[in-house]
C-alpha cells in the first residue's frame, strides 16, 4: 500500500481547498449585458478581485496525480497476478487520469492568471468556461485515478471490505462535484455541507484501503 500514498495525497489536494488571497487583479471593466446577475456572480464571486491560491494546491495535486498515474501504469503493467484484459483496462483508465491531470494543471494555472490579461466580457466568458473545465479535469482524475486504484487493490480476499471503500470513494467524488457546482452558484451554506461530506468520505475511504492493503 505504501507505494500508492502519492496518489492518495494528490487526490486529497484536489478535493480539499484552503484558499488565501495573494495578488489583486486589475479592476473589472463593466460591459453591457442582458444577464447582469450572472456576470456579477462570476466576476465578483467566482473570480473575485484577488488571486486566490490554495494552501493545499490543486496545481500540486494535478502534478502529483500525473506522476502517481505514471508510476501506477508501470506497476500494473508488470503485475503478473492479473489477467491481460484487466491489466489493459486499468492501464487505459490510468492513462486517462494522467492526461486529465496534465491538462488540469495548465487549466488551473490559466484560470488564476487569466484576469491579468483579459477584462470585461472576455474575462467573464473565459472564466465561465474555465471553471467547469477545471471541474471536469478534477472529476476525471478522481474517477479514472481514484476508482481505478480501488479496483486494482480489490481481490477475492478483501472484496467485500474494498467494495464498501469504493462506495465511500464514489460518494466523496459525487459530493465534491455537487459542492463545486453549488459554490459556482453562490449557495455557500449547502456548499459547505457537501464539501465537508466530500472530504470526510474521502478520508474514510483512504483509511479503509490503507488498513486492509
Amino acid at each position: 500500500m505504501k507505494k500508492y500514498w502519492l496518489m492518495f495525497i494528490a487526490l486529497f489536494l484536489l478535493i480539499a481547498d484552503v484558499r488565501i488571497g495573494v495578488l489583486a487583479y486589475p479592476a473589472f471593466q463593466e460591459f453591457r449585458t442582458e444577464a447582469p446577475k450572472t456576470v456579477d456572480m462570476v466576476v465578483n464571486h467566482v473570480i473575485g478581485d484577488t488571486m486566490m491560491v490554495d494552501v493545499l494546491s490543486d496545481a500540486v495535486g494535478f502534478a502529483l496525480a500525473a506522476v502517481a498515474t505514471i508510476i501506477f501504469i508501470g506497476v500494473i503493467s508488470k503485475d503478473n497476478n492479473i489477467s491481460p484484459d484487466r491489466s489493459a483496462r486499468l492501464v487505459k483508465s490510468m492513462k486517462t487520469a494522467r492526461n486529465w491531470a496534465i491538462a488540469g494543471f495548465f487549466i488551473y494555472i490559466g484560470e488564476k492568471l487569466m484576469p491579468f490579461f483579459l477584462n470585461g466580457n472576455y474575462r467573464f466568458r473565459v472564466e465561465y468556461g474555465l471553471y467547469f473545465l477545471l471541474l471536469a479535469a478534477e472529476v476525471m482524475v478522481l474517477v479514472s485515478g481514484g476508482l481505478t486504484l480501488c479496483k486494482y487493490l480489490d481481490n477475492s480476499m478483501n472484496h467485500t471490505y474494498n467494495n464498501l471503500s469504493t462506495i465511500f470513494a464514489m460518494i466523496s467524488i459525487g459530493t465534491f462535484t455537487v459542492a463545486r457546482v453549488l459554490y459556482f452558484y453562490d449557495l455557500i451554506i449547502v456548499f459547505v455541507i457537501y464539501y465537508v461530506l466530500s472530504v470526510g468520505f474521502f478520508i474514510v475511504a483512504a483509511y479503509r484501503l490503507k488498513k486492509f492493503n
